[in-house]
Order: C-alpha cells, then structure tokens, then sequence
C-alpha cells in the first residue's frame, strides 16, 4: 500500500466503477449512500457526516430524523461495508484504489493499493479427515463396550466442539427455526451471527475449511433470521425487513420472495417450492421464484416447523406448536390434504435419509423409525443426544444435512431454571429453588405474591405463589391451560390469555372459576393495566397494515364493579407491518413501551398514550423483554444474550428523554427465548429465572457437529 494521497479524480473514477458494478446492482440506498459520503468527503465537508446529517439528507429522514429512535442510518452503512467489501473481493480485486468506510463513522478512506494477481491457495482439508478418524475410533469403542445397556442414563452420542471463531457470536433468542443449518449436499455451514451493533446476518463456512478459514458473511442478509437452504444447497432463504429473501449461497444480491412480519420455520422441498409459517395459525406455499403466498388447506391450528418430506408429496410439522396443551409432530398429505399425528408430545421433527424422524421432548433429540410412503412411525422413539437448546413455540437449535452430518447449540439442564432475586451488587436470594420450566413470572402489586407458569406434564400450568409466607395461593390445571398472567391494581384478581383465544380473568381467592373478559378466537394476550385499571394493554394475532399475519398492539377499557370485571370495545394502539409485542403501561398511565422488529433487531420503544404519533428507541444494540421500574424513572429490559440492562428516564409534557443504557447486573438469566423471564418488584429487586449453578449454554463462538449421526441414529434405532 503507498502513502500517496489519492486525487480527487481518481477517487470520482474509481466512485464510478463501484457504484455500476454488479455487486452494486440492485443496491438502492447503499449505492446512494455511497456517491453522497465520497462526494461530501472529496468537496471537503467530511467533517459535516455525523449521523444525523447522514440520515436527514442522504437517507431522506428529513430535520425531524432522531438517531435516537431510528438506527436506519447503522443500519445502511453496515450494508454499504457489506458491499463494498463483495466488490474488492471480486471484480474489484485488481482496482488500485480502494474506497473504505471504516466502522464507527462515516467518512470514507481512499487508498492506494498494489493489486495481488496471486490465485487464492486452497486452504487445508485435514479437518474432516482428523474428525472422521476419531469418530471411527470412538464409534468402534461404543460398539463394542455399549454402555447403554448395563446403565440407565441416557447415552451421549459422540460429540465434537467446534470453534467458529471470535467474531461470532450466536444467540438463540430469535424467533425462527435453527440458528444453525446445514446445505442438503454436507458442503457448508450458513449460521446467523451477531455483530456489535446488534443486528444479526448470515455467515456462510464450507465444511472442509472449519479450522483453517474464517465465515464469510452473505452480503445483504443484515436482520437475518429463520435461515433454511434450497433442496439443492445453491441458495439459502431467510426472513429480513418483513420480507423473505433468498441469496445464493457463494454470495450476490438477495432476491424478495414475498412480504412477511414473522417465519416460524419454512423447507424448500424438491419441486422446487417452499411451505413457510408465515404466521402462527397456517402453512404457506411460496413459488421459489417469487410471488403471493397460498394457504395450505385443512390443516390444525398452530402448524409450524415444517419440512417438506422426500418427493414433496408431504409435509411435517409440529402441531399446536402454540397453543399451551401438548404439542405433537404431524403429518399432511399435498395430494388429498389428510392429516396423521404422528408422535404426541414433542415439537420440531426433521426426516433423516436413514428412514427415522428426529424430534425433541423437554431438550433431549430422540430418534423412531419412520414408513416415508404410509407416513407412518414404527417402534419406539429413543433417545439420542440430550441438552438441545430449545428456541419458541416448540423449536429447537439442530439440523442434520442430507448426508448424515448433524449440527446443533446445546444447553446443559435443559429448559429448567430457578427463581431468585437479584439486585444490583450481583448478590440474590432464593424465591423458588426448586428446579422446573418456569416463564412468565409476573409479581402482585405489593410484591408479595408471584403468578408464573410450571410445565407439568407437557402442558403449562398458572401458579399463584405467596413467597413471603411460602405457600401456594392458586394453581390451575386441568382442561384450560392460560398463559400471560397480569395482575389487575387491587391485587385481587389475574387476567390471563385463553388457550382457545380471547382473554379470562380469575379471582386469586380460588372464588370462582376463570370467566371471559374479552371473546374471540384470535390469540390475545394481556400485558400490563394502567395505574387505575381503567385500561388493559394486550398484543393480539391478527393483520398488519400491509395486510400479512402480524401481531398488533391494543387496549381495552375495564369496568369493574365488585368481583365482576367487563371490557369494552378493544381499540387499536398500534398496526404496521412489525412484529410487536408486550405493551407496558408507565406507573403513571402516560406512556406504553413495548418490543418491536421494525429495525431487523428485538428493539425496546415507547410511546405516549393516547399516541401522538412519535416514538422513542430505549433499547440500543437489542432489547426482547422490559418492565418500568415502579418510580417510572428506569426502564429494565433483557438482551438478546439473556443481560439486564437499565436506562434512566425523564419525561417532560409530550416528551421523553433516555439516557444511554447500562449493564444492570453483571449476570446472564435463564435463556427462555423471546418469552419474559424477569419482573421488577416495588423495591426495585428483580425477580427472574437463573439458570442453576451445573447448567451452562455454550458461549457464543461453539457449537456442536456429529460427522456420522446417521449411523448413531441406525444403531440406536433399528428398523
């Protein structure tokens, strides 16, 4: 490289030739973004590229753009550095200047550069060779000693970590399938991973360079997830920005499939067409090509995870993936569309090519052989590996290829936690030690009774537990499981969501049975009431504005007159095409925050309520689940790597304030996914889940690779 100042000549030349390449065809903003930061740079005025400049002029936010409240300008740049990089590393490989927005800002470099004819050296292909060796041995050693059958412990199927290097990271809390996934042929690894900014992409790694290369990440697959490969390993599709995307998987421009606010699982079958959950009430038909979705008929409520079978005559799929009773794996005939349940109590089955279906029950993958033509399992199931994480709704972190090669993230203990207080100093104390699936803890407004859910028996049941006097006050089971338990203000009574739709209400007295405050069939589901109780705010399944399956934020007068309680007519707070959910009311009734997917992240907004039509980002690099403290000066929220977060609050009129957020407490909480794992007492203690102390979920750079699971999978289930 020479120090040599570039002229500005050279620069507008080398502008040019970028800006009408392929890598950016198709580019929009980022070609935009691009000829408006070299031009202000090269007429002298890089000193004015702050990000609110950027955003109200390059990006047309206008003089009213807050970067505050909307990351479309970190966003954009991150996508132009995506590109830019695409070009140099292929038509602009032998170019002797170079353009380069370095991270942090946003004045470009320009720099001379000695182009290197040199062809790329093929990297070393030990690794597969090395990994199959020892598993060759350690299969031979389990073949022969088979200590499955003198102990009863479930056995672990011989397991490699691998290190995908220090600038991944993966989360598991998203919603979609596998963060993890394997191409049908067994050639690479496509994982979403997260960068400092928060927003997460795709990284594609061939299989025979783990070890020896580092993950190239798919360019324009910024706010990625749900990722799953065609049937022949050449594309790779994904959820992004309320569209479903697919990109060739050797990188290019990705291509919209269809507009869609949610992907809850979605196969590429070997027609050539793709069945997608766009929502979570229905299965879809999407042309590989583009176009409008068609519902699939006749199928149960709850239809998620699906995979196209061999043929693409079938598909399977979990069924009442979101409902609150027992999940099973299914089966629907494409031809005369009749459906077979085929294994009840698990979720998120994947066919084998050794003739068995996987699945996962309570963490731990089991195997049973499987009649592809009857649709039809045979046998047992068996277990096969245990400590699968588990993801929303039934999903599950794992894949295995076409090939027999098998990938997943695990989590030691499974889904169970413990209950504790937490403050800030780090110390805690316990509130339920005993360990169990919990989610939704939500405490009394005295903060003296905790209502949370306990799986029992595969089926979720409300608990209301008295932790100052250690007794439980209420628990309901039986034939209608609820969810989302919220206190009303007197403490007296908890409005739930129904598991056939609507919401009920329960007085925590054990006086009377649960009893309708809202009708319907669509998923509603209350989150918070304001300080009075004249109002509920809730979250309901239904239409965005652009017409697709979203879920929306509402409200609802209360009355209430002794023991009964009766709702008025639900208004709409807030409709668009982004997944939103839990809408908190502030302690003084002014405000609602609630979490968004509006900028390709988990992000904590709030506004004012009644909505004066401006909002206000808390959040900053990723934020699920939040609670106001009760003095309504703080807001807490969970990220997407299970760390409390605070930030300070001042409001003044119609206007709100936020200061940047900080790191509460220096303890991660238990990994529930999107779902609440965490509320804020009176005192300003935080109730939450913690993982116990032998628990562990493999830090963000691991994951864990079988070489032949098919032949693990054939020894353990015959046919």
């Amino acid at each position: 490289m020479r120090a040599a100042i570039v002229d500005p000549d050279s620069v507008r030349s080398e502008l040019e030739k970028v800006v009408s390449s392929a890598a950016f065809q198709g580019a929009g903003r980022s070609g935009k973004l691009l000829l408006f930061l070299v031009e202000r740079t090269v007429g002298g005025m890089g000193d004015q590229l702050k990000e609110y400049t950027v955003g109200a002029e390059a990006l047309g936010r206008g003089e009213s753009f807050d970067p505050r409240t909307d990351s479309i300008v970190r966003v954009e740049a991150s996508r132009l550095r995506t590109r830019l990089d695409l070009y140099y590393s292929s038509e602009g490989r032998m170019d002797p200047v170079r353009i380069v927005l370095p991270k942090g800002g946003y004045i470009p470099k320009f720099e001379w550069v000695t182009p290197d004819p040199s062809p790329v050296v093929a990297s070393d292909r030990t690794w597969l060779w090395k990994i199959s060796t020892a598993l060759a041995l350690a299969i031979a050693i389990l073949a022969v000693w088979r200590p499955w059958h003198r102990v009863a412990a479930i056995p672990a199927a011989t397991r490699l970590e691998v290190d995908l290097g220090a600038e991944v990271s993966l989360r598991s809390t998203q919603v979609g399938s596998s963060s993890v996934i394997l191409a049908p042929d067994g050639s690479r690894l496509v994982f979403v991973s997260f960068r400092q900014d928060g927003v997460p992409r795709l990284m594609s790694l061939m299989l025979d360079q783990i070890g020896g290369s580092e993950p190239v990440e798919l360019p324009g697959t910024e706010g990625a997830r749900g990722p799953f490969f065609s049937w022949d390993s050449r594309w790779v599709a994904f959820l992004a920005s309320g569209r479903l995307w697919k990109t060739p998987v050797e990188g290019g421009t990705p291509i919209a499939l269809c507009d869609s606010p949610e992907l809850l699982g979605a196969s590429w079958g070997d027609d050539n067409g793709i069945i997608a959950a766009l929502s979570t009430t229905d299965l879809w038909r999407i042309p590989s090509g583009g176009g409008k979705p068609t519902r699939v008929e006749k199928l149960p409520e709850g239809a998620l995870w699906p995979q196209v079978l061999p043929g693409s005559r079938a598909v399977l799929f979990s069924a009442g993936a979101t409902s609150l009773r027992q999940r099973n794996i299914a089966a629907v005939s494409l031809t005369d569309h009749k459906t077979k349940t085929l294994i009840h109590g698990a979720s998120y089955a994947r066919y084998l090519p050794s003739g068995h279906l996987a699945f996962v029950d309570q963490g731990t993958l089991f195997a049973i052989p499987f009649n592809l033509d009857r649709l039809e399992v045979n046998g047992n199931r068996v277990p096969i590996m245990p400590d699968i994480a588990l993801g929303l709704f039934g999903s599950a972190d794992f894949d295995v290829s076409g090939t027999g090669q098998f990938i997943c993230r695990r989590r030691l203990g499974g889904a169970k936690s413990v209950i504790r207080w937490l403050s800030e100093s780090g110390s805690g104390s316990p509130l339920l030690d005993e360990l169990a699936e919990y989610s939704w803890p939500r405490l009394s407004p005295d903060g003296t009774q905790l209502a949370f859910l306990r799986a029992n028996g595969g089926q979720m049941n409300l608990r209301v537990w008295n932790w100052a006097t250690g007794k439980l006050v209420q628990e309901i089971v039986g034939s209608e499981p609820v969810t989302s338990p919220v206190w009303m203000p007197d403490g007296r009574f908890v409005v739930v969501s129904g598991s056939a739709g609507g919401m009920r209400f329960l007085n925590i007295d054990g006086s009377g049975p649960l009893q309708t405050l809202v009708g319907g069939n669509e998923a509603q589901i209350p989150w918070s009431f304001n300080p009075t109780g004249s109002h509920l705010a809730f979250y309901q399944r239904g239409v965005s504005a652009g017409g697709s399956p979203a879920f929306n934020l509402w409200t609802v007068p209360i009355k209430m007159d002794g023991d009964v309680i009766t709702a008025g007519r639900p208004g709409a707070f807030v409709i668009s095409n982004a997944f939103q959910v839990y809408p908190e009311f502030s302690p003084d009734g002014h405000w609602i925050m609630y979490t968004s997917l509006e900028s390709d992240a988990y992000e904590i907004y709030v506004r004012a309520f009644p909505d004066n039509g401006r909002k206000w980002q808390i959040s900053n690099g990723g934020g699920v689940v939040a609670h106001w403290a009760k003095d309504g000066k703080r807001i807490f929220y969970r990220t997407l790597d299970q760390r409390l977060m605070v930030a300070d609050i001042a409001t003044s009129g119609a206007a709100l304030r936020s200061q940047v957020p900080r790191l509460w407490v220096d303890r991660r909480l238990a990994d529930t996914g999107v779902l609440p794992n965490f509320d804020v007492a009176p005192d300003g203690r935080i109730a939450a889940l913690v993982s116990p102390p032998q628990a562990a979920q493999q830090d963000e750079h691991h994951v864990t690779f079988v070489m032949d699971f098919l032949a693990e999978v054939r020894r353990r289930a015959p046919k």
